[in-house]
């Protein structure tokens, strides 16, 4: 297959999956959460202690991006900021009780 026959599928699939994921992400988290913000939520619950600078190589999220996120997510109550007892510098994220509680009540429901 030619680089110029695979693109046109490939380009399709990716806005097919796209679109599946984005419907699921607001399904799942409700829509008060975009995918990505659902996203980082579902990594700081699966790593617990995880530091902004893990989610954002995990993720592929620049610096930016993943502190408007986090402030969010923050000003929400969904999570808290604890500083890292490696690097003076960093945070630790974890979950608030409200944070794992909407988690929770969202696994429930699927």
């Amino acid at each position: 297959m030619q680089h110029s026959e695979f693109l046109t599928p490939f380009r399709r699939f990716n806005r097919f999956y796209a679109n599946l994921l984005a419907r699921f992400a607001g399904t799942f988290y409700n829509e008060a959460l975009t995918m990505t913000e659902a996203n980082v939520l579902t990594e700081i619950q699966q790593n617990s202690h995880i530091t902004a600078q893990q989610i954002s190589q995990t993720l592929s999220l620049n610096k930016g991006q993943l502190s408007v996120v986090l402030k969010k997510l923050e000003h929400a109550g969904l999570i808290q900021k604890l500083p890292s007892e490696q690097d003076k510098r960093a945070f630790e994220l974890v979950l608030t009780e409200q944070g794992k509680a909407a988690v929770m009540a969202q696994l429930e429901e699927t």
